[in-house]
């Protein structure tokens, strides 16, 4: 029902577009009456579907909510009534109308500026103003302390939820990018990025990134900033394939056009991971229209252009500070599949020798999540979990006394 209803929702859009000829009534009457269909279609998948989930719990207080406010809600207040609306268009009104009769109080949190809350007032449905929430440009997203401070009120108890670990963002073990923010940091330098899966380098715990912008504007702030500074500090631009062939690639014509002397590392994980792993361009080898990174780099003027493979560590990092050092323009393509979407098979791993360990923590820098503390009788241990190790070798290479050992899988 669900397929069907978005091949509707697309054959109304093409219908009403191809018919031109508004002056046939029987055309007109077409048009209307379908779209009149459609709409009730969809008002009432958008009333029973359970991509908008209703909880009907306190009477007291209620809440229609989307996205990650959602999460910030059930942690802050999960005996709140909530409708979270998975589907913003239509609004489920049947929805909305049930939990505005159900609470005494209803309110409307939603990032950014008030869409959702002025459509829904639009339907005479009242919602509570004695709470200030502020919107954009004020701030432009909830958080649970914000959220702690405008709503626990006297005859509002807070029950937080209990055991929720402490999860910091990070990259996958293995990826790529926990090479590139090893070399960055190693040698301290200077590098922007978008916000891919690159994009997590820019964190305090991870900081390899003084700044990331949006997707595909790394290539375009490393050649602005290094042309100000007349290339005293050069910027090193960090970019994913999918940032590249999204808007990436206006900046590497701009440099061969401006005659830059940028250097762009290209990390090539055969998708967009960040947003589910779609494909790229250059991720499929088998199409006749499959486009290559290296030629096209080459193609664009860029003649300083080298594959790299991180996981070959040594040389890995003497390719990658050799061309750094070099004058010019130049592109560092490190090649190396998603580990999410691919799924590579896992040859060995990495375990650490407690005796030989010095507990220094070195290793914990490259910001893998398969490193980990553990407490044992009391006493820290730098721990591996075998469930997230790759064997990719970069905590070995990291850690200056030898305690990382690597061991083949039988």
């Amino acid at each position: 029902m669900k397929f069907k209803s978005s091949c509707y929702a697309v054959l109304t859009t093409t219908t009403i577009m191809g018919m031109k000829n508004s002056d046939n009534p029987k055309v007109t009457r077409f048009n209307n009456d379908f779209v009149h269909s459609m709409d009730r279609l969809t008002d009432n998948l958008s009333n029973n579907s359970n991509i908008n989930p209703i909880e009907l719990k306190d009477k007291k207080i209620g809440f229609i909510t989307s996205g990650a406010s959602y999460l910030y809600l059930k942690e802050t207040l999960p005996d709140a009534s909530i409708l979270k609306l998975g589907a913003i268009h239509p609004l489920p009104i049947g929805l909305i109308k049930k939990i505005s009769t159900y609470v005494d109080k209803l309110y409307v949190i939603e990032d950014g500026q008030s869409v959702i809350e002025k459509e829904i007032r639009s339907m005479g449905i009242n919602i509570a103003k004695d709470v200030d929430l502020k919107k954009f440009p004020d701030f432009t997203f909830f958080t649970p302390e914000i959220i702690k401070s405008k709503f626990l009120v006297n005859d509002i108890v807070a029950q937080p939820l209990q055991d929720i670990p402490f999860r910091l963002p990070m990259n996958c073990a293995g990826c790529s990018h926990l090479f590139v923010y090893y070399i960055l940091k190693k040698y301290h330098l200077k590098a922007t990025t978008d916000v891919t899966c690159g994009g997590l380098g820019i964190f305090p715990h991870i900081n390899a990134f003084t700044n990331a912008k949006h997707m595909g504007s790394s290539i375009g702030i490393a050649h602005g900033f290094n042309c100000a500074n007349d290339d005293k500090e050069n910027y090193i631009a960090v970019i994913g394939d999918g940032g590249f062939w999204a808007t990436g690639i206006n900046g590497l014509i701009n440099l061969t056009f401006n005659k830059g002397n940028t250097k762009v590392i290209i990390v090539d994980n055969q998708c967009i991971a960040m947003t589910g792993g779609q494909d790229v361009p250059s991720s499929r080898p088998e199409y006749s229209s499959s486009l290559d990174i290296k030629e096209t780099c080459h193609a664009l003027g860029i003649q300083d252009v080298i594959e790299v493979d991180p996981y070959k560590i040594d040389d890995f990092e003497k390719d990658v500070i050799s061309s750094l050092n070099r004058d010019g323009n130049g592109v560092i393509i490190v090649k190396k599949e998603c580990l999410v979407k691919f799924k590579p098979e896992v040859k060995g791993q990495c375990t650490i020798d407690n005796e030989a360990c010095l507990k220094c923590k070195a290793c914990l820098q490259i910001s893998c999540p398969a490193l980990e503390i553990l407490k044992d009788n009391g006493e820290e241990k730098i721990h591996i979990d075998s469930g997230l190790c790759v064997g990719c070798k970069l905590c070995q290479t990291n850690c200056k006394n030898g305690a990382i050992n690597y061991e083949t899988i039988q």
